[in-house]
């Protein structure tokens, strides 16, 4: 580089996001690469095989960092109030944040999940109903059929006929898988 090494980047910017590989010639590099907490570092020239090794490493570092933040937000809206709960939505351009108690229900489409809220109109993220349902029974969320999962606060009746579902305030009507009918009945019993 003209203006400096990739030591001379690192210092400049945040990666905290991400993962570094240092790929370089020279075999002196290595323990300034340590100290800069890299996850790889190849000599060149480049062997395919140790550089798919060392994306692979970096791709689970990254989402081992991301699975720590999702259970730090978890934790962190354990200890707060059930009125001051809230849930990070990623988008493409923002991340908005959700009050819990706003959250009438979630609805899985495909790999997409699709929030209805009192505040907004449906909300689509591009996360599994899964990760949901892991963060929201906390809140109390239940998860009435494989690709529902709902605010009992919202609940207004449970009809029995045609196999049963889930009356909502909002006017929405959710289905209930015939698996959870009695455990669903006995939660909200406890209501």
């Amino acid at each position: 580089m003209p203006d400096g090494t990739g030591f001379d980047l690192l210092e400049k910017c945040s990666y905290s996001s991400g993962e570094v590989i240092f790929i370089t010639a020279h075999h002196q590099y290595g323990l300034n690469a340590i100290k800069f907490s890299a996850i790889d570092y190849i000599l060149k020239p480049i062997d395919e095989v140790m550089l798919m090794k060392a994306v692979s490493k970096a791709k689970q570092q990254i989402e081992l960092k991301q699975e720590n933040l999702r259970l730090k937000n978890l934790l962190n809206n354990v200890s707060l109030p059930q009125a001051s709960k809230r849930i990070a939505l990623p988008f493409v351009d923002k991340i908005e944040f959700v009050e819990v108690k706003d959250i009438i229900r979630l609805e899985a489409e495909g790999s997409y999940t699709k929030f209805y809220t009192t505040v907004n109109s449906p909300l689509i993220v591009s996360k599994s109903l899964k990760e949901y349902d892991d963060m929201l029974s906390a809140s109390g969320f239940i998860r009435t059929h494989q690709a529902h999962l709902v605010n009992p606060d919202f609940i207004q009746s449970l009809i029995k006929s045609d196999g049963g579902y889930l009356s909502m305030k909002n006017g929405d009507s959710v289905p209930i898988s015939r698996l959870r009918k009695n455990e669903i009945i006995k939660v909200l019993k406890e209501k």
